[in-house]
Order: structure tokens, then sequence, then C-alpha cells
């Protein structure tokens, strides 16, 4: 990182923000070029740094098409933002908080995928949300292992 003195390693704050935010970008490869999607998660980061999130997907489309051909992929999350003015434009900032990293990506079955969805669902409301089987067989569930990731702010 060219700018060390933003980097963030602390991962209580690393989970503040990950919990603030509501929207990650996951990179897909499509045909050796770059698919990029904004999509919902949930997300576990361990105490030693481990970083997984969780998407959920329909069954078909080009998303799952490209997971099963090219699992791996690009993530970023950002937020935090504001603009900071100067007197001139060189004096004007921009404050931010981000997250970008790549891992691989693997479809969820049984227990798994319903404890996955269970996490994603928790993220957006706080408590559990109850699914039977009807609703975990109509949708996929991603699990996004985040190989190597780093955060940077500007506060």
């Amino acid at each position: 990182m060219r700018r060390k003195e933003r980097e963030v390693t602390d991962l209580q704050e690393i989970r503040e923000f990950l919990e603030g935010q509501e929207v990650c970008r996951v990179a897909f490869v499509d045909e050796g070029a770059p698919y990029i999607l904004p999509l919902n998660y949930g997300y576990e980061l361990s105490e030693q740094g481990a970083l997984t999130l969780y998407i959920h997907s329909g069954k078909l489309g080009k998303k799952m098409d490209i997971v099963k051909e090219q699992p791996y992929v690009g993530v970023e999350l950002d937020g935090n933002h504001q603009l900071v003015t100067g007197k001139a434009g060189c004096n004007y900032t921009y404050k931010y908080f981000s997250l970008v990293g790549k891992g691989k990506v693997t479809l969820l079955e049984g227990e798994e995928k319903q404890a996955g969805l269970e996490k994603l669902m928790a993220h957006f409301t706080k408590e559990p949300v109850a699914f039977n089987e009807k609703m975990i067989g109509a949708v996929e569930l991603l699990k996004l292992e985040v190989t190597s990731f780093a955060c940077k702010k500007n506060a």
C-alpha cells in the first residue's frame, strides 16, 4: 500500500465498517473481462482476520453461469464518504473507507447454506430470520472466501 498512513488493520474498525455497509461490488471474470455487480451481503470476520462474504442469487442467470466456469473474483466495498472543501481545487480532499480484495466463490448447500442465509439476513435485520426448506431451495447462496484484502481510509 502506497499510503501506509491510511492503512486500516484494526479488526474492530474493519468489522464496524462492514456492519455499516449494505452493498459490495464483486468483479467476476467473464470471457477474460471483468463483470462487476453490486450485491447485498452478509459476512463473517474471524478474530484472525479471515473474511467471508455471503451473497444470495437466483438459480439461473449470467452470474451463476460465470461462477460455474470461473470462481475467482475481486471484491470492493466503500463508504463513509464526505467531501472536505478547501480554498483552491488542490486543497480539497475526500473522506472515505474502502476494502479491496480477491477471493474464490463456492456454492453452499444444506446446513451451510441455511447458516449463510441467516448471516446475510442478520446483517440487514439485526435479528434472526427463519427460513423453510422451500425458501432455501429457491435460491443459491455464494460463499466468497476473501483470500486477501486491504482496507484504507482518509478520515
